[in-house]
């Protein structure tokens, strides 16, 4: 079997696909959307990405907005050169602390998000703000992971907005239920979604944090942790059982 690229390898060969194509050169559009997806659904790498890649999944889009301002060839070489520069260097240098992005699997599994609660568990005790962002931007990640395989699209929505269509794929949403238990389960989940929300804003580290927020303790840090991966699995059952 031929084993999986890593993100730095995956990073390269877009980056390199890129050049090739926007100098009159080839790339696969499939290719180029399966790479561009792969760093989208992870916002702490989505972030680094080149805005043309952001905002383009068509190549001739990003070729047309690269040449517009970058004629020669060496200059649109340079150009994206250097978009990728915060990326590659993120994934060579600054990533060694994030477990959701060190051995990231392409598909998230139970298996692996259990493997991520037990270490996020040992990490809220030294680091509480890490192990709160890795924890929910792997709840993002796997809402995305669903809309992905439910064809539902999605774009820079908030965590409570990705869980409301997430919920409407997976027939999740209260309304849909006349009994009084399911309908307050399904619409804890509403709730834990915006409290998780609000804890990664107020205190987690994944959006800054101003200089008179309150730090996050160990319990506040498993408290999230807890709670996203329960949800997590929770939604990952429930795709695999629809798939049946």
């Amino acid at each position: 079997m031929e084993e999986e690229q890593s993100f730095l390898d995956k990073a390269h060969s877009l980056r390199d696909g890129l050049i090739s194509f926007c100098t009159d050169g080839d790339m696969d559009i499939n290719n180029y959307r399966r790479l561009r997806q792969d760093f989208i659904r992870l916002e702490e790498l989505k972030k680094r990405l080149p805005v043309v890649v952001r905002r383009y999944d068509d190549l001739k889009a990003v070729r047309n907005f690269i040449r517009h301002g970058h004629f020669p060839y060496a200059e649109r070489r340079a150009y994206i050169y250097d978009d990728f520069v915060s990326l590659i260097e993120y994934l060579e240098f600054g990533q060694a602390q994030n477990p959701l992005v060190t051995n990231i699997p392409t598909r998230f599994t139970n298996e692996w998000i259990n493997d991520l609660w037990i270490k996020s568990h040992s990490r809220a005790v030294e680091d509480p703000d890490g192990a709160i962002t890795s924890a929910l931007s792997m709840f993002d990640s796997v809402m995305k992971q669903v809309l992905d395989e439910c064809c539902v699209e999605y774009g820079d929505e908030d965590l409570p907005k990705l869980y409301d269509k997430v919920a409407k794929c997976l027939n999740l949403s209260p309304s849909n239920y006349t009994d009084d238990s399911f309908k307050k389960i399904l619409g804890g989940g509403y709730t834990i979604v915006f409290g998780i929300a609000n804890l990664r804003n107020q205190l987690g580290d994944a959006h800054g944090k101003k200089s008179i927020a309150a730090k996050p303790k160990t319990r506040h840090a498993l408290l999230a942790v807890n709670l996203a991966c329960t949800l997590s699995l929770f939604i990952l059952q429930t795709l695999e059982q629809k798939k049946r």
